[in-house]
């Protein structure tokens, strides 16, 4: 009965912008969250390479080529991830550092506003206390 969309927040209506954010935070590939959105996208994948493979009568061996490239892609990605998790168990790495560097970052940036906009309203404040002086003397005069 309401209009679509009604009741979403700004937040939502930016679509997937929160999705590429989270997707491209450092770290973000060690949740469990994304090692099981990259598992089922590989199953996806590999499911549509069959699929192909089953339309072609398993005649074609370009979908045979392409399904050991996934397969490849696949392994290698759950080997990059096993090592990463290795090395950050062995202290090796931290994968959070990144977050926290730019947090730092991100804190420094906003002072450094604060600040511009504090000098911003002082300097608007001379200008009108010297308009203000100008005027007087104007009316003196």
């Amino acid at each position: 009965t309401g209009m679509a969309g009604a009741g979403k927040s700004s937040s939502e209506d930016a679509g997937g912008a929160w999705l590429v954010e989270w997707l491209m935070t450092p770290g973000s590939s060690m949740s469990a969250g994304m090692q099981k959105l990259l598992n089922n996208v590989f199953i996806a994948l590999f499911l549509c390479i069959m699929f192909l493979m089953w339309l072609t009568s398993f005649g074609n061996i370009h979908t045979y080529i392409f399904f050991m490239l996934a397969l490849g892609l696949f392994f290698s990605v759950r080997f990059f991830i096993s090592e990463l998790t290795k090395a950050q168990a062995a202290g090796l790495i931290d994968i959070n550092a990144p977050n926290a560097e730019r947090k730092k970052h991100e804190e420094e940036d906003e002072e450094e506003e604060r600040s511009r906009q504090q000098e911003q309203i002082e300097m608007v404040r001379k200008i009108e206390q010297e308009a203000e002086v100008r005027r007087r003397q104007n009316k003196g005069d």
